[in-house]
Order: structure tokens, then sequence, then C-alpha cells
């Protein structure tokens, strides 16, 4: 037993003994590894104790020099062997142990992969493969010699391996045998170690290749026809196609190169390109369905290069054909390239489809999308005319009816049964009311406010696929009195109700697409047998028109929006451009709209702008023209969309609108006479239309007034200006031209500018027109050289004016006066506001005249009796009571 005391340390020890008993823990083991593992000439290698036990060391390093004691030495060796034996004894007080490790001086040299040695024809690219391994895993370098030209491509390396490809392409200069060596440099010792160089080297034979000429080298054809190619210069050839014939016929659809090579070692290649021209005809697999009898068309569409000529004698690009078999179509273009195209007949089984048009453009789609109300196929006739233009219901007192026409149409491909029924309603309230509780027997106020119209339902006679009828229902319009209006706004439903099922709804028992709801708009967007139209009943011509606004929910009170909006396809030429349309929003709707902030845009409250014949732009009131609008009213010109925005009503609630048009002279050049406008209400939250009315605007003839000639007159003298033509019912207005301001009201007024002044005309037509003219008087400028003119109530052609009764109570007025002289003399009667009730103009001989104004349509109130005769003007005032 030994005890290392270096170990264990110095001390007394008590060992007992029994049984079978070792000592252990006290035995050296002798390891240690080195870097590098391997042997480079005169390059150090580091050793690294890794010993146990021990506490000392005797290293030898197997090349014949000293020995070592180091606990971890390095060593550097100088002589050339392969190979070292290292060994290590490690020691301590009870023992010993030895470890040897044999370093490798050797380096195996890398492994270059075989290359066959080969022939390549000039002009012609190859690669060969070259792949190095060395079992070493040194970095290696490659390099090649004997060619000139040529390179590595697709290189890949790594520690130990080395691929790429030498590639090279020979001309024909390079004809010949080439030795081409590859050396490879293994870095196992860095420099400057020596480094060892492998080599491997391969013969390549350059020939030269055979010419080889192919024609033609390039044409052009037709898609569908064909070229023969033909290659020379060989003995034996191989075509892109695959073919091995000299000559190879071909047919491209597209543009196309062909390759022709010399079949054997080193052939030549020769190309030719085909161009293709071609015309196609779309659609590419054409189907047309008969309907009923009748032919479907198909619009065949030519590709190509134009222009074209089709065997139908068109040179279009396209044709709409109708066949009613199978018929081929053929079409030619520029290139005298043709396609041919067979259009398909087939019948269609189709079921009757009744419809009325709802909007222009409408094709009888299931849903669409555009707002009802303004429906095509439904309008009146105050006379049993057959008139295709709608008219405005007359209501008449005499019990006279109107007569609704319905355009019903079949868009099936089998007749109707002649079994379906119309059936037409009305109701007073909004596009927007509630299906079907305004439209069948709605009553409010006492009065029928909704209903269907007695004369339906009508049952629709057969109708053939493809066709259509119109049904003629006679129907007596409601008195606007009764309403205490002249004109009042209604709206039509009509509705085609049939007993063959809906294929896309077979359940519902009226043969409708979608299921009936109690939103009628919604109803008519996703029913083609369903049209409303929106339309006025009048017994005279108003100067406004009663439109019916409010809330449609009665739940909760909701703020709208007014929009009034020139019809789209109004938008190059609208009615506002050279018109104005005149808005009376009513005492209620006007708080409301003032409660909500006055929001909107493109209008102008209580006065209206245009500027004047000579460049001045006027505002004048909205109060001067006939049947003064109220406090409330706007207007609208220009070509701008307006809106009056978050006017917020009650549950329920319904105020009316009315809504008035003047016009302007046309301008000239200009031959439209219809327009189109439109009055929409929305919900101000999210902008959802809720109703609108379109206006069918006839432009009258405008007349244009003569406001008279210029005159020239003394300071502090009168005159009169007179406006013509004078016509009953028209309105005279003058205005200062150079501020717009109002001067007075009347046909003939008396001026007596202090300075040059020009006063405007505004002459406002029965019939709506309104237009202007423009008349200067001139100051002296030599004070006095002028005289006055005579004072018009001076004696000379009339005296002794009487108007009798006066007050009036009666239905006529006389004036009586002494005419002077042969001459002719104006009697007019005129409100205060300028509107002229009559105007008359008498021939008359020296003498006691009486001439008598009929007061049957003069409302009460205060007017003047107006007699002229040349200068001279006597004026009465008459009250009607």
């Amino acid at each position: 037993m030994c005890l290392d005391t270096d170990l264990y340390g110095s001390g007394i020890y008590s060992i007992t003994f029994g049984g079978t008993a070792r000592l252990s823990g006290n035995l050296p083991t002798a390891q240690f590894s080195s870097s590098p593992n391997t042997v480079c000439p005169n390059s150090p290698i580091n050793f690294t104790n890794q010993s146990t036990y021990a506490h000392s060391y005797l290293w030898d390093f197997g090349d014949g020099t000293a020995t070592s004691t180091e606990l971890n030495p390095t060593h550097t060796y100088t002589t050339g062997a392969t190979s070292y034996t290292v060994t290590l004894t490690a020691f301590n007080n009870c023992s010993s142990d030895v470890f040897t490790q044999v370093i490798s001086a050797n380096n195996t040299a890398p492994v270059i992969n075989p290359i066959s040695s080969q022939s390549i024809c000039a002009q012609s690219e190859v690669c060969f493969p070259i792949i190095v391994n060395d079992a070493n895993y040194d970095n290696l370098t490659v390099e090649f010699s004997g060619i000139t030209g040529a390179v590595f491509e697709n290189i890949y390396t790594e520690p130990g391996y080395y691929e790429a490809d030498l590639c090279w392409t020979p001309t024909n200069s390079d004809v010949g045998v080439y030795t081409v060596t590859i050396s490879v440099k293994d870095e196992h010792c860095p420099p400057p170690y020596p480094q060892s160089i492998t080599t491997y080297a391969f013969q390549i034979t350059v020939l030269l290749p055979s010419v080889i000429t192919v024609y033609p080298t390039s044409s052009t054809i037709c898609r569908g026809q064909s070229v023969t190619l033909t290659a020379s210069g060989a003995s034996s050839y191989l075509w892109s196609t695959g073919a091995t014939t000299d000559s190879i016929n071909v047919s491209p659809t597209i543009n196309t190169t062909y390759f022709v090579r010399d079949i054997n070692e080193c052939g030549g290649v020769a190309t030719a390109t085909i161009n293709v021209n071609f015309v196609t005809i779309s659609p590419p697999s054409p189907t047309v369905e008969t309907c009923g009898g009748q032919p479907g068309s198909v619009t065949l569409t030519a590709t190509g290069t134009p222009p074209f000529i089709w065997n139908t004698g068109s040179s279009n690009a396209f044709i709409t054909v109708s066949p009613i078999t199978n018929t081929t179509y053929a079409v030619t273009d520029a290139n005298n390239c043709q396609e041919l195209i067979t259009v398909n007949v087939t019948a269609s089984n189709i079921p009757p489809d009744l419809w009325m048009k709802d909007y222009y453009g409408d094709n009888g789609q299931e849903p669409h999308n555009f707002v009802p109300g303004l429906a095509f196929d439904i309008w009146n006739r105050v006379y049993q005319d057959g008139g295709l233009i709608h008219q405005d219901p007359d209501y008449s007192a005499n019990n006279n009816p109107n007569y609704l026409y319905i355009k019903v149409r079949n868009r099936g491909c089998q007749a109707s049964l002649g079994t379906e029924q119309l059936k037409v309603y009305w109701t007073k309230m909004t596009t927007a009311s509630s299906w079907p509780f305004y439209w069948v027997n709605y009553m409010n106020y006492g009065k029928i406010w909704g209903n269907i119209i007695p004369a339906t339902p009508v049952t629709i006679p057969v109708i053939p696929a493809g066709d259509f009828t119109i049904i003629e229902i006679p129907w007596f319009p409601f008195n606007p009195a009764d309403f205490g209006l002249p004109k009042v706004y209604i709206c039509l439903l009509a509705r085609i109700e049939t007993s063959t099922p809906n294929p896309s709804n077979p359940n519902n028992p009226f043969g409708m697409a979608f299921d009936e709801e109690s939103d009628v708009l919604h109803n008519v967007k996703r029913n083609n047998n369903i049209i409303m139209k929106n339309i006025h009943v009048v017994n005279e011509n108003p100067d406004n028109i009663v439109v019916q606004t409010g809330n449609v929910y009665c739940e909760v009170a909701t703020s709208y929006n007014f929009l009034f909006n020139i019809a789209e396809e109004e938008i190059n030429q609208p009615f506002t451009a050279d018109g104005m349309v005149r808005i009376d929003l009513g005492k209620e709707i006007y708080e409301k709209w003032v409660k909500g902030g006055r929001k909107g845009r493109g209008f102008e409250v209580g006065k209206f702008s245009h500027m004047s014949r000579n460049g001045i732009l006027h505002h004048h009131s909205l109060q001067h023209f006939p049947n003064a609008p109220s406090p409330y009213t706007i207007s609208i010109t220009g070509t701008a969309e307006a809106t009056i925005e978050n006017i917020q009503f009650e549950p329920c609630e319904r105020l009316p609108i009315l809504v008035g048009f003047n016009y302007n002279a046309q301008p000239e050049g200009v031959n439209k006479k219809e327009f189109n406008y439109d009055v929409i209400q929305t919900v101000t939250e999210n902008n959802s239309e809720m109703g609108r009315v379109r206006f069918n605007i006839h432009r009258p003839d405008c007349v244009t007034p003569n406001a008279g000639a210029d005159q020239t007159i003394g300071r502090g003298c009168k005159t009169i200006l007179t406006a013509s033509p004078i016509e009953n019912g028209n309105t005279y207005t003058w205005y200062d031209n150079a501020t717009g301001s109002f001067i007075a009201q009347g046909s003939s007024i008396e001026v007596s500018p202090a300075n040059t002044t020009t006063y405007e005309l505004q002459m406002v037509s029965v019939n709506g027109c309104v237009e202007y003219d423009l008349v200067t008087i001139n100051m002296d400028s030599d004070d006095n050289a002028i005289a006055c003119i005579p004072d018009p109530n001076a004696y000379g052609c009339f005296r002794e004016v009487e108007v009798i009764p006066n007050p009036a109570g009666g239905n006529e007025l006389r004036v009586k006066f002494i005419a002077e002289e042969k001459n002719n003399i104006n009697v007019s009667l005129i409100n205060s506001m300028g509107k002229v009730y009559s105007s008359d103009n008498l021939k008359v001989e020296p003498g006691p005249i009486e001439h008598k104004l009929p007061l049957d349509k003069v409302p009460v109130g205060v007017y003047r009796v107006i007699i002229k005769c040349k200068e001279k003007m006597k004026e009465v005032m008459v009250e009607r009571l």
C-alpha cells in the first residue's frame, strides 16, 4: 500500500483493515491533446496536459530532440518525417502512467474527377464539369491552362471540395487539338510553407462545323396557312420539330422561329422565322336563343388589322347578327387574313314575364338601384287622344275623365296567358308612403287620400313574346280645391298581378320576384311588375306647385335634407343655366331650417341675382314677382345643384313646399325646349333617399320687353318710361341699373333723375318668362337748354276721366272720358305689385268714350286704372270689394 503524501499531505493517518479493503485515488493517469493535430514544417504545435493525480511529467516528442518536463509544452518539428510518436509519462510518489499519440505529417493529395478527352465544334459552347475532393478538408485553389477565352462558371467551394463548369466557345480560328491542364493547390500548410499542387490533363479537339442554309429565312402568313422550309449544305438534318428531312411544311399559330442543324458531328445550324398575322372573332363560341319565334342577337367583334370586311357586307369592326338557324360568319382584315365563326341557335323556354319600364335604360332586371318615381310606362292624358307624352291630370267640374295609359311589356319567350291583372293606385302622400296602408282606402281629414283607381283591375290581353300592349284607363282626378290648392302632388302606383309562379320566388301569389314589404320604394326597385310615377293634379295654371314633404317615420323625430337637382341627362344644358327655380319653404319648414343652422348651398334667400344686359350684377328681391313670394322663399340659378339641410320633422309630421319656375328667353342658337328637374328628400344622417319629384319643364316662347328709346331731358324735368308689349297678367318692375335698386312697378312710370340714369325693366309674363331691357335717360349737360316735356295732365288727347263705381263691388268697372282727337288710347288695370289684369288699346274718335273693364277674375284689393295717350297719362286709384 502506498499513500502519496504530496497528494494527501503530511500527518498521522489511521488505517483499519477488515474484510477486503483498498486505498484508491492516488494512481496517476497520463493524457494530452495537441493543436494543430497535423505537422507542418517549422510550425509550432501546442500540447495540452490532461493528466490526473500526477505532479511531474516527462515529454518525448518523437523527433530525437530533447525531452521536456513542462506541464503544457510547445514544440516545433524541423525534420521531414511523415509522422511522430509523442510520449507523456505522468508521475506521483506512488506510481507513474504513460500515454502516446501519433501526430501525422502526411498531406493527402486532392483528387480531381476524371474528364474524358473529346471533340467539340467551333462556334458552339461546351462546358466541362470540374470536381475536386480533398480528404484533409483543405481549402483548394483551382486553375486551368492550355486554352484561352474559357471561364469557370457556377462555382461552388467549401473546405475539402470544389465544383465548377469550365465553359468555352471556340471560334473557327480555334480549330485544332488542345491539352487542358487542371491545377489544384491545397492549403494544407498555410503560406509561407510550401503548398502541394495536383494536376490533371485532358485533350480537346476543336472541329470546323458545316455551313447550313434554310429558305426562306423569314416569311409572313395568315393563321391557318402553311409554308415550306428547305435546308441545304449538309447530307443529313435535324429540325427543331424533330423532322430529319431536308424540307418541312409548317403552319404555326403564333410567330415562331425554327432551327435546323447538320445531324452529324459539328453540324451547322440555321434558323427561319415565320410571322403569323391573324384576325379573331369574339365571343369565341357564340350562341343565341330564339324567343317566342323571334331571333335573338349577338354582337361579333373582330380583332386584327383594320379595315375589316364581313361576309355580311359590313366594314365595321363589329356586327350584330340575329340568325334563325346555325350560321357561319367570316371576316377578312387588311392583311387578307380570314376567320370563321359559327353562331349556334337554340330555342329559349323562358316563361312569360310581364313588366313595366321604371326608368330610362330599364330592361326589366330585378332588382335595380334606381330611385322610383319617374316611371316611363305610365302617363296621363287630359283627353282620350292616345298621346304618348305625359300631361298633368286636369280636374273637371263637368265630370270629364282623364285617361291613364300603362305600357305593359312581355320580356319572356312565351305569350302571356291573358289572365294577368293590372291595378293602379294613387296616394296624396309621399313616394315613401307605406304599402298598402296609404294606398288602399286611406282616409285623412275626412277625405280619401289614397285608393285603387275604380276602373281597375283590368285584365291584360295576351301579349306575344317580346311584344307590348298599351292599356287605357279612364279616371276622375279629385278637385285640388278640396285641399285648398290649385295643384296637388300625388303618386301613382301600377302593379301587375299574375298567377304564373316566378321562378325565383315560386310561392309568391302575385308572381313577384321578391315578396312585398311596407317599404314601397323597396318593392318597386326589386320587382319589375311594379312602377311608380309622381304627378300633379291641377285645376288651373298656378305659379307654384305643391310638393308634400315630411317624416315617414312615426316613432321618432328625423332630420332631412332637400336636394334640388339638375337631372343627370341635363348636366350639359340645365334649365337653371338661364332660368330660375323658386322654392317657398313656408313659415314652419323655414323656421325648422333656421333652427337647424341654415345649412345648405347653391341658393339665395328672399332674392335672386342676374347679370344685366351691360354686365352689372343685380340682386333683386323676389317680392316683385307675380303673386309675391313669401319671405320664406329661396331662389336657385346657375348650373350647380342646391341643398337645404338638417330640417327636423316630428314623428309623422307632413308639410308642403311650393315649387315655381321662371324662364329667360331662349339663348340664340339653342333649340332646347324641355328640361327635367328633380326635388329629392333624403335622411340627413345617412343620405338615404326617401322620395323625389321630377318636373318636366316646357320652356315657353318668351318675349323680350322694350323699355323704350333713350331720351335726353333737361335738369329738373320729368319723363315717362313706358314698357311694351303690355299684356294681361304681366308684371313690370323698374330698377336702377347701376345699383339694382327697386324704383317702381307698372307698365309706365314717371321719373325725374338728377343725373344721367340707366333703368332696367323686368317683365314677368304670365307664362313664367322673366326678361329685361335697358333705357337711359340722359341729363342735358347745358342746364335748361332742353325744355321740360308738357304736363301729362295738361289739356290734349283726352280729358274729364271718371271711373265708376269706386269702390267696385260688381263684375265690371266703367271708365269714362272725352277724347279730344282721333287717336289710340290705352286703358289698363294694374295691381299694386304691377301685375296687369287687363290692358286694352282703343281706337277712338273725338267725343265721349265709355270702356268696361271686367272684374270677375280680379281679387279684392287696391288697383290703378291708367289711361295713356302719347305722352299723356292719367292714373285713378280704385278699390275692389
